[in-house]
């Protein structure tokens, strides 16, 4: 076709030469249209075809009579399929790098809240009410009266009565604490989960859109080989992928920065918790022992 040594090449085509391509224009109406103001229609953009002695304006190209309108319409197929081919390039960078931000969030192994134990608890506390009302009820049970009896003996000591108040105190504030953390964990997977699907599907709709645009262009552009018409397509009019995908940088943006604070308490919550359940089994424990060695 030509040599690579050519010093006579211009830029599109030394760039057309380099890549190995078969149509090449360094102008993308699709994301460079707010960056050149040069160019505001699309017959303005300039282009290199490897059938073609050198890069053309399109719409000159498009009005030369020496050129064949089959011609015309193969160099507008491959300059349509360079630029959707350069679009989708983008897009599909733009929306790796935002899925990126939010998927991290289903990675990361988050700790599942489980009530195993504030059953448990709520057991013991009901134990404890019963204990330090000292109900009379069960000093007439068979076999556990005695034991009943010892338990309402050791709630006259106030150390032991207050050391079970306490346990009941703490089992509500467990109960209420895994409540609230068991719907933050959840919330955060959530949250993870539905920026995925939310991000991925603004992202085919931007899809959509653009294979929209495509026929309506080439419509056009089919249309401006003859001579008699002469509308031109204003670049301000073609669909702008830009607007969505701002959105969504600040949508997955968000998302990160909600995660990164999660990850920042993610340990102290855990601790509290973990301190929560340490409390009850320790005041339980001890009061257990203490029973034990006192009236057994």
């Amino acid at each position: 076709m030509f040599k690579k040594n050519n010093l006579d090449l211009d830029p599109l085509m030394k760039e057309a030469f380099e890549r190995k391509l078969k149509v090449y224009t360094d102008f993308n109406p699709y994301f460079e249209k707010n960056l050149n103001y040069e160019v505001t229609t699309i017959e303005q953009v300039q282009f290199y075809h490897k059938k073609l002695k050198h890069s053309w304006v399109l719409g000159d190209f498009l009005k030369d009579r020496k050129q064949s309108a089959g011609f015309k319409k193969k160099v507008i197929k491959d300059l349509l399929k360079f630029w959707e081919k350069e679009f989708l390039k983008q897009i599909e960078y733009e929306q790796s790098r935002m899925l990126a931000k939010t998927t991290k969030i289903n990675r990361k192994k988050i700790k599942k809240i489980r009530f195993t134990f504030a059953y448990i608890a709520v057991i013991i506390s009901a134990l404890g009410m019963v204990i330090t009302r000292k109900v009379s009820f069960f000093e007439t049970i068979p076999y556990l009266a005695k034991y009943f009896t010892s338990l309402y003996q050791m709630m006259d000591i106030p150390l032991y009565h207050n050391l079970v108040i306490s346990i009941i105190y703490l089992t509500v504030i467990l109960i209420l604490y895994k409540m609230i953390l068991k719907n933050y964990f959840e919330t955060l997977l959530n949250m993870g989960a539905n920026a995925e699907s939310f991000i991925s599907k603004e992202f085919k709709k931007i899809k959509h859109s653009f294979q929209t645009q495509q026929k309506k262009l080439r419509t056009h552009l089919l249309k401006s080989r003859r001579n008699s018409y002469k509308k031109q397509y204003k670049i301000t009019n073609l669909f702008d992928p830009n607007t969505i995908i701002n959105k969504l940088e600040n949508y997955s943006k968000n998302v990160e920065t909600r995660y990164v604070k999660f990850r920042r308490t993610y340990f102290w919550l855990l601790l509290l918790h973990l301190l929560l359940i340490v409390g009850i089994i320790g005041i339980t424990g001890y009061i257990g022992y203490q029973y034990t060695t006192l009236y057994i």
